[in-house]
This record gives C-alpha cells, structure tokens and sequence, in this order.
C-alpha cells in the first residue's frame, strides 16, 4: 500500500495507483523499446559491416607484410 492509502485506509485509492504505477511503467518500456529500434537503424545502416570492402581486404594487406629475416648468429 501506498503511504496516502495507508493514511487514508482506503482500497480503492492504493488500487488506483498500483494501476496507475503500471501503466506507466509499461509506457516507459513501450517508449525505450521504439527509442533502442529507432537507434539501431542509423547504426546499421551507417556503421561499417562484415560485407564492406575495408574489412575483406584486412587479411589481404597482413600476408603482405615482409617478414622480418632470421639473424645470421643463430
């Protein structure tokens, strides 16, 4: 029971804002999960994926690396 309700002993008033508090939890989360979807578009569409053309030729450029030659002491 809410603290008014509990002052005024009334059911009905600590019904009415268990409901209430409900309800707009459930708005909240409606409204975080539209915002989390609205943001994940832009990310996927703007930010670099598996498919683009830098991140295929990665492997491509480190075979390319000279490797360094063994010392002639050894």
């Amino acid at each position: 029971m809410t603290p008014a309700a509990e002052k005024s002993g009334s059911a009905h008033l600590a019904a009415s804002a268990n409901g209430a508090y409900v309800h707009a939890m459930s708005l909240v989360l409606l409204v975080c999960g539209v915002a989390s979807l609205v943001a994940a578009l832009p990310a996927a569409v703007f930010l670099p994926g598996a498919g683009t053309a830098a991140v295929r030729d990665e492997p491509e450029r480190s075979r390319s690396v000279i490797a360094p030659e063994p010392d002639a002491g050894q």
